[in-house]
């Protein structure tokens, strides 16, 4: 084996391990209260979503209900 075929198998075993750890920390369980986007390495369009579904039931919640009998 000459050094050029070494480098290439070095290489093609660090990507392969490099995805693997990128899977593993991508399926990996979600470690307390942190939302299902705590493992994205980008912003998340489903951690918006949820923020924002949870401010309008705070607003909702807060009103008082009528009631048919005033």
């Amino acid at each position: 084996m000459d050094i050029q075929q070494i480098a290439v198998i070095a290489i093609g075993v660090g990507c392969v391990f490099w995805i693997g750890m990128r899977m593993v920390r991508s399926f990996s369980k979600i470690e307390g209260e942190q939302g299902p986007c705590a493992n994205c390495p980008t912003g998340c369009e489903l951690q918006r979503q949820f923020r924002e579904k949870q401010q309008l039931c705070n607003k909702n919640t807060n009103k008082k209900k009528k009631s048919c009998c005033e």
